[in-house]
């Protein structure tokens, strides 16, 4: 399952992410399924867009047998986050 928060971002995000991800909550997407490369564009797709006005913040993350704590985050935006693995345990550092 993928995850996609955003917050205080333009309405074209939301429109872009409703189209592809259901809005479970204000701001939160779900998708049970996506492909990683399809991921990957999306995300591409986010910061680009994020580039243009840096405001306001995403995050995304995706189960991932390959890291730490199974899973992957990827974020952009302020408040900046920080990932910390700590013994395993993945932990979100302001």
């Amino acid at each position: 399952m993928i995850t996609i928060v955003v917050r205080t971002l333009e309405p074209r995000f939301h429109g872009f992410l409703s189209s592809i991800m259901l809005e479970v909550s204000q701001g939160v997407f779900v998708q049970p399924s996506m492909s990683s490369s399809i991921r990957d564009t999306v995300w591409q797709t986010l910061a680009d867009w994020y580039e243009e006005t840096r405001n306001g913040s995403i995050l995304m993350f995706w189960p991932s047998r390959k890291q730490n704590g199974k899973l992957m985050i990827r974020t952009l935006g302020e408040p900046s986050r920080e990932v910390v693995d700590f013994d395993g345990l993945l932990l979100i550092k302001k």
